[in-house]
């Protein structure tokens, strides 16, 4: 099967999604073509999110602006096409965040209009609010949750001409209704292959920090987040995927996985920044976490960013954090009202 993917960032932010990276990296280990059509560095001028911090002075300034080559929504369109005539897809997929939803549209839009093949979309506002997606008429089928089982059933299915009925995670359209399949359970992290990064634009891997513009690596330590904030993504994946079906949202990877994995790619990326993605890194045993600090320092050396909960901080964990150097940490600080905190966001 060939297999088109749409990456539609047109925010410029350097971004390798872990997510879309192992789907990717499956369905090329099952021997299927995969190919990715990006928009980050032709759909936008700079970097926004960097612009905005620096703009108000919460970073460091790094020029990016030369890294992009903007270009006119006609011609990106047009390489779009261009692309889906040379590759003749089997099936297009795309991975869509709330902000860029009309933004992916358009380009799905053109490919339905020019060509029969079948569109399937994952990701964030999928998973959250798959009855307005599976309404958009140039989309046919929705994976909800996440993708890695259910993408590769899925291209077997379609490579087989087998009913979808079996597809785990699916929402698709026959006879004009919609259907939707059960959910499958969530894979062990430890399960995963490493990724293929190699689908990507080499200027993903730039990570301005602190006025320096480094060579940087995306990995996750673990999946969720044990909170059920109401404002958060972690809620409905905890409350509206019922873990009698999918399992715990929350799993941890092994230290052992995660130091092989990074060492592995290491050797192939040369990164001097490793950016942790995960929701609450340090939501994990003590003992965990001293096993990854002292093998950190020991067998990667690389400084690292993270995301956690100020909770999870403490006199013990700081110095540690600093030793094996994490040199960024990321906070949400969404209230100073006890009673918001409490009562509104269930924080």
């Amino acid at each position: 099967m060939k297999l088109l993917f749409l990456y539609p960032n047109n925010e410029g932010y350097f971004r390798c999604p872990i997510g879309l990276t192992l789907i990717m990296t499956i369905l090329r280990n099952e021997g299927h073509e995969v190919k990715l059509f990006d928009t980050t560095f032709t759909a936008a001028e700079d970097n926004s999110d960097n612009m905005v911090r620096e703009k108000l002075g919460i970073v460091k300034p790094v020029p990016t602006a030369h890294l992009f080559e903007k270009k006119s929504k006609e011609e990106l369109i047009s390489s779009w096409i261009k692309t889906i005539k040379e590759f003749k897809p089997d099936l297009i997929a795309a991975s869509i965040i709330e902000d860029m939803y009309k933004f992916c549209g358009t380009f799905l839009d053109a490919a339905k209009e020019n060509f029969d093949i079948p569109i399937a979309v994952g990701g964030v506002t999928p998973t959250l609010s798959p009855n307005v997606i599976i309404e958009h008429p140039s989309i046919d089928m929705i994976i909800q949750g996440e993708g890695e089982v259910a993408f590769k059933e899925l291209v077997i299915a379609l490579k087989n001409k087998t009913s979808l009925s079996k597809v785990p995670n699916l929402w698709y359209k026959e006879n004009g209704k919609v259907i939707r399949n059960k959910l499958t359970r969530y894979m062990e992290l430890d399960k995963l292959p490493y990724q293929e990064l190699d689908f990507w634009d080499k200027r993903h891997f730039n990570k301005p920090y602190n006025g320096v513009m480094y060579n940087m690596g995306s990995f996750e330590l673990s999946r969720g987040c044990m909170h059920k904030c109401h404002y958060c993504f972690n809620r409905y994946m905890q409350t509206d995927l019922p873990a009698s079906e999918v399992g715990k949202f929350r799993r941890n990877k092994s230290i052992e996985t995660i130091i092989r994995e990074v060492k592995e790619l290491h050797k192939k990326h040369n990164f001097g920044f490793i950016m942790f993605v995960d929701d609450n890194f340090l939501a994990r045993s003590f003992s965990e976490m001293d096993e990854f600090y002292e093998r950190w320092s020991k067998e990667i050396k690389i400084p690292y960013y993270m995301n956690t909960c100020i909770e999870t901080l403490n006199e013990e964990n700081l110095p540690q954090l600093k030793k094996s150097q994490c040199i960024g940490i990321s906070i949400g600080m969404e209230t100073g009202s006890e009673y918001v905190r409490r009562n509104v966001l269930l924080k």
